[in-house]
């Protein structure tokens, strides 16, 4: 008995040190990008929050990464917006622009930009969650 609980005791120590070695990413690849964006929101300075998530879209829509594109084209809208929200119409429409452009049935398919709020706040977690589920994560790539 002593030995089992050992035994457990060593496993979940090591299960939990390897899960706490790599960070999570939300599904994000881009993950330098997204440090520097978190650093410059805890530091709330949203320029240099809007300058990274441009960055952001950018690579990702070269890299054609859907859940980096979304997540960052929706959070620019956002944040944008925060600063002067006389932009919202305008914003909106690049958003629609965008995602037309980028031209992919997992995101265009399930109308989050079209009558939804831009920022992702009604349709984008159940936009993530059926992305999520399509999308293999890095880590279950074989």
């Amino acid at each position: 008995m002593k030995r089992l609980l050992t035994t457990l005791l060593a496993v979940l120590t090591a299960a939990s040190i390897l899960n706490a070695a790599e960070p999570m990413s939300d599904g994000h690849q881009l993950t330098d990008l997204w440090a520097k964006y978190q650093e410059a929101k805890k530091a709330d300075r949203p320029v240099k929050e809007a300058e990274i998530l441009g960055q952001i879209k950018k690579e990702a829509f070269q890299k054609r990464l859907p859940v980096d594109f979304w997540d960052a084209a929706t959070e620019y809208v956002y944040t944008v917006r925060r600063r002067d929200w006389k932009q919202g119409n305008s914003l909106r429409e690049a958003l629609q622009k965008e995602v037309a452009d980028y031209d992919s049935p997992i995101i265009t398919s399930f109308g989050c930009v079209n009558g939804a709020d831009p920022t992702g706040m009604n349709c984008g977690s159940t936009f993530r969650s059926i992305l999520f589920k399509a999308i293999p994560l890095p880590s279950t790539v074989a």
